[in-house]
C-alpha cells in the first residue's frame, strides 16, 4: 500500500530556460520534498527528503526488498526504512557533487548511481560516471560504511549519463542500460557478475543500438541495424527500459529520440533485430536519396514540440519543425519522411516553407538553419519545383547561407509570403534582422537579382520580424517580436515612389498579431499583455488599427469551461 512519486525535472528543468520568460509554479530549487501514500495513493503526505533547501530534482526512487526506499536526488542518494516517514543521505563518491539517478539491484545487495562532478541540476558540459556500492559492506547498518567502486563511462565516451536501468532477471550476472543526455551514441548495456565477498567481476560494455553516421555521413555511410522510421538521426535514447520479470519474454525497449524500439533478448543477434513500434512503414519509392531509396512512414507519435508551418498542395505536403527540418509526404500527409530533407544534417531547423501555387510548375520554398529551435543559428533559402509530386523533385539552395547568396543574410528566417506585381511575383522573407525583399520569384529560382532589407531606416531592421500579411504589393502589415518592449506588436509598411518603405506602429503587443481578408473585411487581430487579473487579451480592429475591440481575455476563457483542478492564480 506504499507509494511514493518524487518530483522530477529529468529533461529540461524551467530554471535552465529563464531567457524564455517561462512562468514556472513550483521552483527548482527550494524545500525538497517526496510525496508519500500509505494507503495505495488515496490520501498523501508531503515528506522533505532533506532538511536544507536546494535543488529539487529527484531522478530515481525504488523500493528494495523489505522495504527500504531508496531516493536518488540532485545531490545524492537518500534512503527511508520507515517507508518514507524520515529519510537519510548516503555519502557521495570523492569530488563528486550532484546525482543522476540510482538503481538497486533485484536482490537487493547492491546499489548502481550516476554521479557528476558538477552541481545538481546543471545540464551545460556536465559529465558523469557510473558507481557501483555493496550493501553487504556492513552487516549491523548496511549503508552507514558504504564504499563506492568507479566502473566509469561506455569505453571511455565521456558523457551526462543519466537514470541507469537494471534487468529484472539479474541474478548470477547483473545488466544495466545507460545512455548519454549530452552525446548521440546510442544505447550501452553493461554486464558484470557481483561476487559474494562484494566485487566486481568481469565488467564488458556493449554497444547495442546505435547509428553512428547518419544517412548524410560520409559517402562510405551505411545504414544502421535496425529500421530508422522517418527519424534519420544518430539515436540519443532518453528512455529506456527491460520489460518486467513477469512478461514470458525478455526484452528492451527503447527510444531513439523520437521513435519507439523493442527487441527480444532470447534470440540470436538481438541487437540486430530492433523493432520499430510507433511507426509503420508506408511505401519504400524506386528513388534513391542518402545511402537508401527513399521511405516514408506513417507514425504515432512524435517528440518534436513545434511545428512552426505546414502546407499542402495536390498529393504533396510540407512541414517546417523546430527539431526536425523539413519533413515531406506525397500521400497527402498519410506517411511522411526526413531523409530528402534540404541541407541533410545541417538542416535540423525549419521555421517556414510556402508553396506557390499559381506558377507551372508550382515552386515550393522553405528554410533551413543548423541547430534546434530558437537556438539554431543561420539561414538557407530552399526551392523546388513540383513537376513529378514524388522524391524526384530536388531541392535546389537559392540565396543565404554564409556566403550571402543574392544578399539575403544567413540568419533565421520566420516567415515567406509572394505577391503579384505587374507580371512579377515579389518574395518577402522575415527575419531575425527586418524584413527582406526581392522583386521577382522568377529571378530569385535563377539564381539572379538582390535581396534588400525593406525596413532599414525603422525599428525593425535589426530585429525578429514574425509574419508578413500582404494587403497589396506596396502595402503589407507585420507582427514583430523579441524587440524593446516598446516596439513590439503590428506594424504597417508602406512603399514610396522611390522605392523606400515607411512604417507606422498600429498597436502594441507581443508579436503574435495577425491580419487578414475575414467576412470580406480587412481585419487585424493583436494579442497584448495585461496585468492580473486578464494576464492577456486578444483584440481586433477593423479600421486600420483606429479603434479596438476585445475578443477574449483570461477572464473570459476561464468561464468557457472551468475544471474543479483549474487554478486562478
Amino acid at each position: 500500500q506504499y507509494v511514493y512519486a518524487a518530483v522530477g525535472y529529468r529533461g529540461r528543468p524551467p530554471a535552465s530556460r529563464e531567457a524564455n520568460h517561462i512562468r514556472v509554479f513550483e521552483p527548482t530549487t527550494g524545500e525538497r520534498i517526496i510525496f508519500v501514500s500509505h494507503n495505495a495513493g488515496i490520501t498523501w503526505q508531503r515528506v522533505p527528503f532533506s532538511s536544507t533547501d536546494g535543488w529539487r530534482g529527484c531522478y530515481s526512487v525504488h523500493v528494495l526488498p523489505g522495504g527500504i526506499v531508496c531516493l536518488g536526488a540532485g545531490d545524492g542518494i537518500y534512503i527511508s526504512e520507515d517507508h518514507g516517514v524520515s529519510w537519510r543521505k548516503l555519502r557521495l563518491p570523492g569530488g563528486m557533487q550532484s546525482c543522476w539517478g540510482a538503481v538497486p539491484s533485484p536482490d537487493g545487495e547492491w546499489i548502481y548511481a550516476v554521479f557528476g562532478p558538477l552541481a545538481p541540476g546543471v545540464q551545460k558540459d556536465a559529465t558523469s560516471e557510473l558507481y557501483a556500492a555493496w550493501i553487504g559492506d556492513s552487516v549491523a547498518d548496511p549503508f552507514s560504511s558504504l564504499r563506492w567502486r568507479r566502473i566509469g563511462v561506455p569505453n571511455q565516451f565521456e558523457g551526462l549519463y543519466t537514470w541507469p536501468v537494471i534487468d529484472p532477471r539479474s541474478g548470477e550476472r547483473h545488466r544495466l542500460l545507460m545512455a548519454s543526455r549530452s552525446q548521440r551514441q546510442g544505447l550501452w548495456l553493461l554486464e558484470t557478475s557481483p561476487t559474494p565477498d562484494g566485487k566486481l567481476r568481469n565488467i564488458s560494455w556493449r554497444h547495442i543500438f546505435y547509428w553512428e553516421q547518419g544517412f548524410w555521413g560520409p559517402k562510405d555511410s551505411v545504414a544502421p541495424e535496425f529500421e530508422t522510421s522517418w527519424e534519420q538521426y544518430q539515436p540519443r535514447p532518453l528512455t529506456f527500459a527491460f520489460t518486467p520479470a513477469t512478461w514470458q519474454r525478455p526484452g528492451i525497449w527503447t527510444t531513439s529520440g523520437q521513435i519507439l524500439y523493442r527487441t527480444w533478448t532470447d534470440e540470436d543477434d538481438w541487437d540486430k533485430k530492433w523493432y520499430c513500434l510507433s511507426s509503420r512503414k508506408v511505401k519504400t519509392w524506386p528513388y534513391r536519396s542518402g545511402v537508401k531509396n527513399v521511405t516514408t512512414w506513417r507514425t504515432r507519435g512524435m517528440q518534436c514540440t513545434y511545428t512552426y508551418a505546414a502546407e499542402s498542395y495536390r498529393n504533396y505536403m510540407i512541414q517546417s519543425q523546430a527539431d526536425n527540418g523539413v519533413i515531406e509526404s506525397w500521400d497527402g500527409g498519410n506517411s511522411w519522411t526526413m531523409q530528402t530533407r534540404p541541407n541533410t544534417w545541417r538542416g535540423t531547423n525549419s521555421m517556414c516553407n510556402l508553396i506557390i501555387t499559381n506558377l507551372y510548375p508550382a515552386v515550393v520554398l522553405a528554410h533551413t538553419s543548423f541547430g534546434f529551435g530558437a537556438n539554431a543559428n543561420e539561414g538557407i533559402l530552399w526551392g523546388k519545383k513540383l513537376e513529378y509530386f514524388d522524391p524526384r523533385d530536388r531541392w535546389l539552395r537559392l540565396a543565404g547561407g554564409p556566403e550571402a547568396k543574392l544578399g539575403l543574410p544567413s540568419m533565421k528566417f520566420r516567415w515567406l509570403e509572394v505577391k503579384n506585381e505587374q507580371g512579377r511575383r515579389r518574395l518577402f522573407v522575415a527575419t531575425q534582422k527586418g524584413v527582406w525583399m526581392h522583386p521577382d520569384l522568377r529571378e530569385v529560382l535563377e539564381g539572379k537579382g538582390q535581396f534588400t532589407n525593406i525596413t532599414t531606416g525603422s525599428p525593425l531592421a535589426e530585429h525578429y520580424i514574425r509574419r508578413v500579411f500582404i494587403r497589396n504589393p506596396h502595402r503589407i502589415v507585420i507582427s514583430a517580436d523579441w524587440l524593446p518592449v516598446q516596439w513590439r506588436g503590428l506594424w504597417e509598411g508602406n512603399e514610396q515612389a522611390d522605392g523606400s518603405w515607411t512604417w507606422t506602429h498600429l498597436r502594441q503587443g507581443t508579436g503574435a498579431g495577425i491580419a487578414a481578408v475575414i467576412n470580406g473585411r480587412w481585419t487585424l487581430v493583436n494579442v497584448r499583455k495585461q496585468e492580473a487579473p486578464t494576464f492577456w487579451e486578444i483584440e481586433y480592429s477593423l479600421n486600420n488599427g483606429r479603434t479596438w475591440q476585445v475578443l477574449c481575455n483570461f477572464e473570459l476563457a476561464a468561464k468557457v469551461r472551468r475544471r474543479p483542478y483549474f487554478r486562478p492564480d
